[in-house]
Protein backbone atom coordinates (compact mmCIF):
# COMPACT_ATOMS: atom_id res chain seq x y z
CA UNK A 1 0.00 0.00 0.00
CA UNK A 2 1.20 3.48 -0.88
CA UNK A 3 0.88 5.77 2.13
CA UNK A 4 2.55 9.09 1.28
CA UNK A 5 0.34 12.19 1.46
CA UNK A 6 0.45 15.92 2.07
CA UNK A 7 -0.70 16.63 5.59
CA UNK A 8 -3.06 19.46 6.40
CA UNK A 9 -0.18 21.20 8.20
CA UNK A 10 1.96 21.01 5.06
CA UNK A 11 -0.94 22.36 3.03
CA UNK A 12 -1.35 25.30 5.41
CA UNK A 13 2.36 26.03 5.04
CA UNK A 14 1.72 26.84 1.36
CA UNK A 15 0.15 30.08 2.56
CA UNK A 16 -3.48 29.55 1.60
CA UNK A 17 -6.56 28.85 3.74
CA UNK A 18 -7.21 25.14 4.14
CA UNK A 19 -10.09 22.88 5.09
CA UNK A 20 -9.57 19.28 6.18
CA UNK A 21 -12.40 17.00 5.02
CA UNK A 22 -10.21 13.98 4.40
CA UNK A 23 -11.62 11.91 7.26
CA UNK A 24 -15.26 12.16 6.17
CA UNK A 25 -17.32 12.06 3.01
CA UNK A 26 -16.86 9.39 0.34
CA UNK A 27 -14.57 6.45 1.11
CA UNK A 28 -12.06 5.45 -1.57
CA UNK A 29 -9.61 2.60 -1.66
CA UNK A 30 -5.90 3.13 -1.05
CA UNK A 31 -3.45 3.35 -3.91
CA UNK A 32 -1.12 0.49 -4.73
CA UNK A 33 1.54 2.88 -6.05
CA UNK A 34 2.39 6.57 -6.15
CA UNK A 35 0.04 8.84 -8.12
CA UNK A 36 1.34 9.45 -11.64
CA UNK A 37 0.29 13.07 -12.06
CA UNK A 38 -2.53 15.56 -11.63
CA UNK A 39 -5.85 15.85 -13.44
CA UNK A 40 -7.58 19.23 -13.18
CA UNK A 41 -11.37 19.48 -13.23
CA UNK A 42 -14.22 21.82 -12.49
CA UNK A 43 -17.38 20.81 -10.59
CA UNK A 44 -19.14 23.20 -13.05
CA UNK A 45 -20.82 26.58 -12.85
CA UNK A 46 -24.14 24.80 -12.31
CA UNK A 47 -22.75 23.19 -9.16
CA UNK A 48 -21.45 26.54 -7.88
CA UNK A 49 -24.87 28.12 -8.45
CA UNK A 50 -26.67 25.31 -6.66
CA UNK A 51 -24.39 25.77 -3.66
CA UNK A 52 -25.02 29.50 -3.64
CA UNK A 53 -28.78 29.09 -4.00
CA UNK A 54 -28.90 26.50 -1.21
CA UNK A 55 -26.99 28.87 1.07
CA UNK A 56 -29.43 31.70 0.28
CA UNK A 57 -32.40 29.44 1.00
CA UNK A 58 -30.93 28.44 4.36
CA UNK A 59 -29.54 31.78 5.52
CA UNK A 60 -31.69 34.35 3.72
CA UNK A 61 -28.67 36.07 2.19
CA UNK A 62 -25.97 35.45 -0.36
CA UNK A 63 -22.77 33.81 0.87
CA UNK A 64 -19.48 35.63 1.03
CA UNK A 65 -16.84 34.12 -1.28
CA UNK A 66 -15.25 32.37 1.72
CA UNK A 67 -18.61 30.97 2.83
CA UNK A 68 -19.33 29.80 -0.71
CA UNK A 69 -16.01 27.94 -0.83
CA UNK A 70 -16.64 26.12 2.45
CA UNK A 71 -20.22 25.25 1.53
CA UNK A 72 -19.09 23.97 -1.87
CA UNK A 73 -16.34 21.83 -0.36
CA UNK A 74 -18.68 20.26 2.19
CA UNK A 75 -21.33 19.55 -0.44
CA UNK A 76 -18.83 18.21 -2.96
CA UNK A 77 -17.29 15.94 -0.33
CA UNK A 78 -20.57 14.03 -0.14
CA UNK A 79 -20.55 13.21 -3.86
CA UNK A 80 -19.59 9.81 -5.21
CA UNK A 81 -17.12 11.18 -7.75
CA UNK A 82 -14.84 13.65 -6.04
CA UNK A 83 -11.23 14.78 -6.42
CA UNK A 84 -8.56 14.79 -3.76
CA UNK A 85 -8.64 18.59 -3.57
CA UNK A 86 -11.03 21.45 -4.29
CA UNK A 87 -9.62 24.95 -4.72
CA UNK A 88 -12.26 27.57 -3.99
CA UNK A 89 -12.62 31.07 -5.41
CA UNK A 90 -10.76 32.54 -2.41
CA UNK A 91 -7.95 29.98 -2.91
CA UNK A 92 -9.23 27.84 -0.06
CA UNK A 93 -7.61 24.42 -0.52
CA UNK A 94 -10.00 21.77 0.74
CA UNK A 95 -8.53 18.31 1.10
CA UNK A 96 -11.39 15.93 0.35
CA UNK A 97 -9.30 12.77 0.13
CA UNK A 98 -5.71 12.05 1.09
CA UNK A 99 -3.19 11.68 -1.72
CA UNK A 100 -2.83 7.94 -1.16
CA UNK A 101 -6.57 7.45 -1.72
CA UNK A 102 -7.63 6.76 -5.30
CA UNK A 103 -10.39 9.36 -5.49
CA UNK A 104 -13.01 8.64 -8.17
CA UNK A 105 -12.61 11.89 -10.06
CA UNK A 106 -12.34 10.48 -13.59
CA UNK A 107 -13.35 6.84 -13.73
CA UNK A 108 -12.11 4.55 -16.49
CA UNK A 109 -11.90 6.04 -19.98
CA UNK A 110 -15.00 5.39 -22.09
CA UNK A 111 -15.95 2.54 -19.76
CA UNK A 112 -19.62 2.56 -20.74
CA UNK A 113 -19.23 3.29 -24.48
CA UNK A 114 -21.20 0.69 -26.49
CA UNK A 115 -18.28 0.37 -28.90
CA UNK A 116 -15.91 -0.70 -26.13
CA UNK A 117 -12.48 0.86 -25.71
CA UNK A 118 -12.68 3.38 -28.55
CA UNK A 119 -9.32 4.88 -27.60
CA UNK A 120 -7.54 1.55 -28.01
CA UNK A 121 -9.43 0.82 -31.23
CA UNK A 122 -8.54 4.22 -32.67
CA UNK A 123 -12.21 5.02 -33.37
CA UNK A 124 -12.72 7.57 -30.57
CA UNK A 125 -13.00 10.58 -32.89
CA UNK A 126 -16.21 9.05 -34.29
CA UNK A 127 -17.90 9.12 -30.88
CA UNK A 128 -19.23 11.64 -28.41
CA UNK A 129 -20.90 11.61 -25.02
CA UNK A 130 -22.23 15.18 -24.87
CA UNK A 131 -22.45 17.23 -21.71
CA UNK A 132 -26.23 17.46 -22.05
CA UNK A 133 -26.53 13.86 -20.86
CA UNK A 134 -27.94 12.57 -24.15
CA UNK A 135 -25.64 9.56 -24.05
CA UNK A 136 -23.13 7.91 -26.36
CA UNK A 137 -23.56 8.41 -30.07
CA UNK A 138 -21.70 8.43 -33.34
CA UNK A 139 -21.78 12.12 -34.20
CA UNK A 140 -21.40 11.70 -37.97
CA UNK A 141 -18.96 14.57 -38.42
CA UNK A 142 -15.29 14.76 -39.34
CA UNK A 143 -13.60 13.67 -36.11
CA UNK A 144 -10.54 15.75 -36.89
CA UNK A 145 -12.77 18.82 -36.75
CA UNK A 146 -14.74 17.80 -33.66
CA UNK A 147 -11.53 17.09 -31.74
CA UNK A 148 -9.21 19.58 -33.41
CA UNK A 149 -8.35 21.19 -30.06
CA UNK A 150 -7.01 17.83 -28.79
CA UNK A 151 -4.92 17.22 -31.90
CA UNK A 152 -3.52 20.74 -31.63
CA UNK A 153 -2.44 20.05 -28.06
CA UNK A 154 -0.86 16.66 -28.88
CA UNK A 155 0.22 16.72 -32.54
CA UNK A 156 0.92 13.29 -33.97
CA UNK A 157 -0.67 11.40 -31.08
CA UNK A 158 -3.31 8.85 -32.04
CA UNK A 159 -5.14 8.84 -28.72
CA UNK A 160 -4.70 9.63 -25.01
CA UNK A 161 -2.91 6.26 -24.73
CA UNK A 162 -0.02 7.76 -26.72
CA UNK A 163 0.23 10.72 -24.34
CA UNK A 164 -0.58 9.68 -20.78
CA UNK A 165 1.23 6.97 -18.85
CA UNK A 166 -1.87 5.94 -16.86
CA UNK A 167 -3.74 4.48 -19.86
CA UNK A 168 -7.45 4.00 -19.10
CA UNK A 169 -7.13 4.99 -15.46
CA UNK A 170 -6.69 8.75 -14.84
CA UNK A 171 -7.76 8.01 -11.25
CA UNK A 172 -4.15 6.90 -10.86
CA UNK A 173 -3.53 10.64 -10.68
CA UNK A 174 -4.45 13.15 -8.01
CA UNK A 175 -7.64 15.05 -8.85
CA UNK A 176 -7.81 18.81 -8.26
CA UNK A 177 -11.08 20.63 -8.90
CA UNK A 178 -11.39 24.39 -9.39
CA UNK A 179 -14.61 26.01 -8.21
CA UNK A 180 -15.78 28.64 -10.75
CA UNK A 181 -17.46 31.90 -9.89
CA UNK A 182 -21.20 31.10 -9.91
CA UNK A 183 -22.01 34.22 -11.93
CA UNK A 184 -19.16 34.48 -14.44
CA UNK A 185 -17.68 30.99 -14.54
CA UNK A 186 -14.24 32.56 -14.14
CA UNK A 187 -11.34 31.60 -11.90
CA UNK A 188 -9.43 34.03 -9.72
CA UNK A 189 -5.70 34.82 -9.77
CA UNK A 190 -5.54 33.48 -6.21
CA UNK A 191 -6.92 30.14 -7.39
CA UNK A 192 -4.23 29.98 -10.02
CA UNK A 193 -1.54 30.71 -7.44
CA UNK A 194 -2.97 28.02 -5.17
CA UNK A 195 -3.02 25.47 -8.02
CA UNK A 196 0.60 26.28 -8.88
CA UNK A 197 1.70 26.01 -5.25
CA UNK A 198 -0.18 22.75 -4.73
CA UNK A 199 1.28 21.27 -7.92
CA UNK A 200 4.78 22.24 -6.84
CA UNK A 201 4.21 20.52 -3.51
CA UNK A 202 2.65 17.33 -4.89
CA UNK A 203 5.03 16.61 -7.77
CA UNK A 204 8.27 16.14 -5.80
CA UNK A 205 6.47 14.39 -2.96
CA UNK A 206 5.11 11.71 -5.29
CA UNK A 207 7.90 11.73 -7.85
CA UNK A 208 6.21 12.87 -11.06
CA UNK A 209 7.45 15.70 -13.31
CA UNK A 210 5.56 18.95 -13.82
CA UNK A 211 4.86 18.58 -17.54
CA UNK A 212 1.83 18.98 -19.74
CA UNK A 213 1.46 15.19 -20.06
CA UNK A 214 1.56 14.68 -16.28
CA UNK A 215 -0.35 17.75 -15.08
CA UNK A 216 -3.34 17.70 -17.41
CA UNK A 217 -7.12 18.17 -17.50
CA UNK A 218 -10.12 15.87 -17.58
CA UNK A 219 -10.94 16.94 -21.13
CA UNK A 220 -7.44 16.21 -22.41
CA UNK A 221 -7.24 12.83 -20.71
CA UNK A 222 -10.71 11.79 -21.95
CA UNK A 223 -11.83 14.06 -24.82
CA UNK A 224 -14.73 11.86 -25.94
CA UNK A 225 -16.37 12.11 -22.53
CA UNK A 226 -15.30 15.54 -21.37
CA UNK A 227 -14.94 17.55 -24.55
CA UNK A 228 -18.18 17.36 -26.52
CA UNK A 229 -21.25 19.55 -26.42
CA UNK A 230 -24.47 19.97 -28.37
CA UNK A 231 -25.57 23.06 -30.23
CA UNK A 232 -28.90 23.91 -31.83
CA UNK A 233 -30.05 21.27 -34.24
CA UNK A 234 -28.22 18.55 -32.36
CA UNK A 235 -24.81 19.30 -33.85
CA UNK A 236 -21.89 17.89 -31.90
CA UNK A 237 -18.85 20.12 -31.51
CA UNK A 238 -15.58 19.67 -29.68
CA UNK A 239 -14.79 21.95 -26.78
CA UNK A 240 -12.38 21.83 -23.89
CA UNK A 241 -14.77 22.51 -21.03
CA UNK A 242 -13.42 20.61 -18.01
CA UNK A 243 -12.15 23.16 -17.11
CA UNK A 244 -13.03 25.84 -19.68
CA UNK A 245 -9.77 26.91 -21.35
CA UNK A 246 -11.23 30.34 -22.10
CA UNK A 247 -10.90 31.13 -18.40
CA UNK A 248 -8.31 28.54 -17.33
CA UNK A 249 -5.19 28.64 -19.59
CA UNK A 250 -3.92 25.25 -18.49
CA UNK A 251 -0.77 25.05 -20.58
CA UNK A 252 0.31 28.46 -19.29
CA UNK A 253 -0.42 27.42 -15.70
CA UNK A 254 1.67 24.25 -16.07
CA UNK A 255 4.60 26.25 -17.46
CA UNK A 256 4.33 28.59 -14.49
CA UNK A 257 4.31 25.68 -12.05
CA UNK A 258 7.35 24.11 -13.75
CA UNK A 259 9.38 27.33 -13.76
Amino acid sequence: MYATTLTIRELAALGFPVLDLSMQGTDNRDRDAAPLGIVAHTPSVTFARKVRDAFIAEHGRAPTPAELDVAAARRFDRSAYIPNYLIGTTALIAQLDLDHQRAQHSGMLAADCPAGDVYKAGTWREWASPSDGSGWQRHGRDGRIVYDYWDAAFPGARSPYDVFVWGRYPNNCIGIDLLPDPDTGAYTPDQRRAFVALTRALAPLHGFPIRFDRVTTHTYTSPVERGTVRLRGGTIIGKHWDPDLKVWPHAEVVREAAA
